[in-house]
């Protein structure tokens, strides 16, 4: 089967999704202001893109670059949430199909 086959006008459809992956780090009082430890991360962005691809038998055209946001969570400033942000574009399954949306 074409790439195209199964689209009458030939035209290979492409959606997009964005996956996010949150991180908290601490930095211990008194340590070196570059001393930031990892206290708890979600799943990491490269496990849960991966896992989406194949149960979803998706292919990624492109991947955008990763979006950071950085936020304080107390006053002291030692301790901070990270969140990576990417998204990718993506085509259907090889028979063009998509899944039903819910």
């Amino acid at each position: 089967m074409s790439e195209t086959e199964g689209n009458q006008n030939g035209f290979i459809y492409r959606k997009t999704k964005t996956f996010m992956e949150d991180r908290v780090y601490e930095r211990p009082a008194g340590a070196p202001p570059d001393d930031w430890r990892l206290l708890k991360i979600t799943e990491p962005l490269d496990d849960t893109i991966n896992e989406w691809v194949l149960k979803n038998k998706f292919t990624i055209s492109t991947v955008s670059a990763p979006g950071i946001d950085s936020r304080w969570l107390n006053k002291d400033m030692t301790k901070r949430s990270v969140i990576v942000a990417v998204t990718v574009v993506y085509e259907g399954s090889k028979d063009g199909s998509w899944p039903e949306r819910k």
